[in-house]
């Protein structure tokens, strides 16, 4: 949070007993930003906490594509409004956002306009981020789900379903079949160099989960064009093999 985090991973304690209730993730660690950036954020909230997103955006001047990284990556939870909002309210300030930067002669209001013009506007209405959407940003922002998980709408249903990874590869001495609800993270596709079966493609293929992650090896023509329309990252797949 631009309000909180430190420019890399550091520990959150309660103010009251001292004590470590967590660990904070480092600014650096956005995509897209940088640590002259991430230097002024520190700096400004040393002068006052940031207030607003249009508070930050002012005292920041990020260009869109560090603003959307901030949001995307959740980092702006304690300016009040959701993520949808604030990605909204960047593209009516700033004019270098996706849609905006198509547009020729436009300028950002954080250079012509003042500070009480910026800071007097609402957050614009927009309809909040689903899990799928939030699990999505963050992850292109940060590289992994820190908060936000593809999974967790489907927390409760498999719980007691479907084995959770981590205790599926940690019991798996041996040929035993598993089935494994997880979401792909990763496919590198490789050929068999040498033996009888040389030239033959195989897949191996990232999955996590919420407990954990591991790899699979997918082998044969037919099991790889059966699921080659499921071996995309972000896709939520149910892993079943030995």
């Amino acid at each position: 949070d631009v309000n909180y985090s430190e420019p890399y991973f550091s520990i959150e304690r309660d103010p009251a007993t001292d004590a470590a209730v967590g660990i904070r993730f480092g600014l650096v660690g956005i995509r897209n930003v940088g640590e002259d950036v991430v230097d002024l954020v520190v700096a400004e909230r040393a002068k006052r906490p940031f207030g607003s997103y249009p508070d930050f955006l002012w005292r920041i001047k990020p260009n869109a594509k560090v603003a959307e990284s901030f949001v995307f990556a959740g980092a702006t939870g304690s300016l009040g409004g959701h993520p949808a909002q604030h990605w909204a309210t960047t593209e009516k300030i700033l004019c270098g956002s996706r849609r905006a930067a198509m547009a020729p002669g436009q300028v950002s209001l954080l250079s012509t306009g003042d500070l009480d013009d910026v800071l007097a506007r609402d957050l614009e209405e927009a309809e909040p981020w689903d899990e799928t959407a939030l699990a999505a940003n963050e992850h292109e922002v940060l590289g992994l789900w820190l908060e936000h998980h593809p999974l967790n709408p489907y927390r409760d249903r498999v719980k007691d379903e479907i084995a959770a990874l981590r205790g599926a590869v940690r019991e798996g001495g041996g040929r035993r079949r598993c089935e494994v609800l997880c979401c792909v993270t990763g496919v590198e596709y490789r050929e068999i160099r040498n033996g009888r079966r040389a030239g033959q493609r195989f897949a191996v293929v990232g999955v996590e989960d919420l407990s954990g992650s591991a790899k699979f090896v997918m082998f044969g023509p037919e099991a790889l064009d059966a699921a080659f329309h499921a071996l995309i990252p972000g896709t939520i797949v149910v892993a079943k093999g030995n």
